[in-house]
């Protein structure tokens, strides 16, 4: 009982500089994109910094809603999806963002739904997010510059389609709450 405290206790100690709200997938396609992104992305070519492990291939298969959120607590989240219904997202093929040091790659997502959710949160959450046109993605990787091109274009994903009932956010913190919408 006393470890589990301590557990506890270490994570809220822990922070990140700002709490995120996501869409989180089912088990078993997290596990299907990241074994998916293991045999096709070759790792010599992936992109990695010393004492930070949220490089490489994604391991919490997910995609952001709005990041940047400076509260704690999802109180004002709640409150701006207390009218939002269940949507659905459609998977597209595999394309990439180009960053300052490395590339990501990604699966596109299409959702008008989701781009709106997004717009909505951006005007009723307190935020700092950077990124003024929102792009729906689910990330797979960050590789280096100018690698795996070849994966461009691919639709191993296409067309696969969820039914989002509940959202989870992500507290600075290093809490998680899982919002449903409603019915």
């Amino acid at each position: 009982m006393i470890e589990i405290y301590l557990m506890l206790l270490e994570k809220l100690n822990q922070s990140y500089s700002y709490s995120s709200l996501q869409i989180n997938y089912p088990l078993s396609f997290s596990d299907e994109v990241i074994k998916w992104s293991k045999n096709n992305i070759e790792k010599q070519t992936l992109y990695l910094e010393e004492n930070d492990d949220s490089f490489g291939i994604e391991d919490e298969i997910h995609t952001t809603v709005l990041f940047g959120i400076t509260e704690k607590f999802p109180n004002a989240t709640k409150l701006a999806l207390k009218n939002i219904k269940p949507f659905k997202i459609k998977l597209s093929y595999i394309s990439k963002f180009y960053s300052g040091d490395y590339d990501v790659l990604k699966i596109n997502i299409i959702s008008k739904e989701l781009e709106n959710l997004h717009y909505l949160l951006e005007d009723s959450v307190e935020n700092e997010n950077e990124y003024p046109v929102y792009q729906q993605h689910l990330t797979l990787a960050y590789v280096l510059k100018n690698t795996n091109n070849h994966l461009i274009g691919i639709n191993q994903f296409s067309n696969r389609e969820f039914l989002v009932n509940s959202l989870f956010f992500s507290s600075n913190s290093r809490l998680d709450y899982k919002l449903r919408l409603n019915k």
